[in-house]
């Protein structure tokens, strides 16, 4: 990859880069941007609603589920653009759908999609691993569980184990608040809203009457829970289990008789408007976020500048690389880049110091030249304190900046 990190190895999952590549053949690629991310949204709708209906879960539960799934932060972030979550979460969903089938060929084509998974993301098989081993399990079908660990074990010995000889693993960043990303409503991408969470707590109180029953299901959820901890991606598919514990906990919850039946109504209500209030908060969230018309705009004109690398703050990174088709010399995927938290500390330095002789030092270093759409980076560098005192003025360290090749990172 000559664009991320002003260079670097490609490291990245390459299955929705084959079948984007493919179906351009055949179709134009920003017609295929805007329509696949809906397909799939709607793939993923009804694939969950077979897969409840399998579970012999309630009609109304059922309903419950797909609301929540369809006014959720993960349909607003996974199908409104075309994303990892677009192609993964579905392909998640139809390997465990053919799986459950009593059907022979289902099972074998949800094995060789299990195969596959690696291609798309890891995370897809590690799941689908689980589910499909404690469903083996609770058959007590001992041979389809040790099949399902001969191709997981198979398929990561061929797409993973080479990458992590090569580069190493993954950076797990546990800096980042965890709470932050869990919860769409502290700002999570694809996180729960607060009162999807209580709603579940709901629908677990009720399940644990039947404690030996869901053991499994409580097993699955503390597992992705833990997993989510460690890479928020998992969060995605810990949503599915809150959607169907949330739907269980209202479904209880208006069949349910308390001593003030006013409460009781109260509270139901109470719920119902915050879950339509994080919903629409949340997608409000997504329609501001980067990048806006503006930064567009500026990146188009940065396009048509001279080459070298673009000096800019990490969350930019992505988008110098795709609309300004530039390398960048940071962005948000650090992984298997060596020297990434060097990298950070000079945007840190650059961005936040109120160390000027620092500052002046690192851009001294990268013969920086600095490039007239000040106004691009401003929103980074305006939590400063201001008055305080600087050589190095807010725009300065604002702006859009080349740098060439003297500078040892870019080499």
């Amino acid at each position: 990859d000559s664009l991320s990190y002003s260079g670097r190895d490609f490291t990245y999952e390459i299955g929705q880069i084959y079948l984007l590549v493919f179906l351009n053949k055949f179709f134009d690629l920003n017609s295929l941007l805007h329509i696949l991310p809906i397909l799939f949204g709607i793939v993923a709708i009804i694939l969950f609603y077979l897969i409840l209906k399998e579970f012999e879960v309630t009609e109304k539960e059922i309903i419950f589920s797909l609301i929540l799934f369809l006014i959720s932060p993960l349909m607003f972030y996974g199908f409104t653009s075309f994303t990892l979550v677009s192609v993964t979460l579905p392909l998640t969903l139809l390997t465990i759908y053919l799986f459950i089938q009593n059907k022979l060929q289902y099972k074998i084509i949800s094995f060789v999609l299990l195969f596959l998974l690696p291609l798309f993301s890891y995370k897809a098989l590690v799941i689908v691993f689980l589910f499909i081993l404690f469903y083996s399990i609770k058959l007590k079908n001992i041979k389809q569980s040790i099949f399902l660990l001969i191709v997981s074990l198979t398929s990561l010995s061929v797409f993973i184990i080479p990458k992590l000889l090569k580069f190493g693993s993954e950076k797990i960043d546990l800096s980042s608040s965890y709470l932050s990303s869990l919860l769409s409503d502290l700002g999570g991408t694809y996180g729960i809203t607060i009162f999807l969470l209580i709603l579940s707590f709901f629908g677990l109180s009720h399940l644990w009457k039947e404690k030996q029953k869901h053991f499994y299901l409580y097993l699955l959820t503390f597992i992705l829970f833990i997993l989510s901890i460690f890479d928020n991606f998992f969060i995605i598919y810990l949503d599915l289990v809150i959607f169907y514990l949330a739907s269980f906990g209202l479904s209880n919850l208006i069949k349910s008789i308390w001593d003030s039946e006013l409460i009781r109504k109260l509270t139901i209500i109470f719920l119902i408007i915050g879950l339509v209030i994080s919903s629409y908060s949340s997608f409000i969230l997504l329609r501001n976020a980067q990048p806006t018309n503006e930064l567009i705009q500026s990146l188009n004109e940065l396009k048509d500048e001279k080459e070298g690398v673009v000096f800019s703050h990490y969350s930019y990174g992505i988008f110098i690389n795709s609309i300004a088709n530039k390398p960048n010399f940071i962005d948000k995927n650090s992984n298997y880049v060596k020297d990434a938290k060097k990298r950070e500390e000079d945007m840190q330095t650059l961005f936040y110091s109120r160390n000027a002789d620092k500052s002046k030092e690192i851009i001294a270093c990268k013969d920086m030249k600095w490039e007239a759409l000040e106004e691009l980076f401003k929103e980074i560098t305006g939590n400063r304190q201001e008055g305080s005192e600087r050589d190095i003025s807010l725009p300065d360290l604002a702006a859009v900046d080349y740098h060439t090749q003297s500078c040892p990172h870019c080499r």
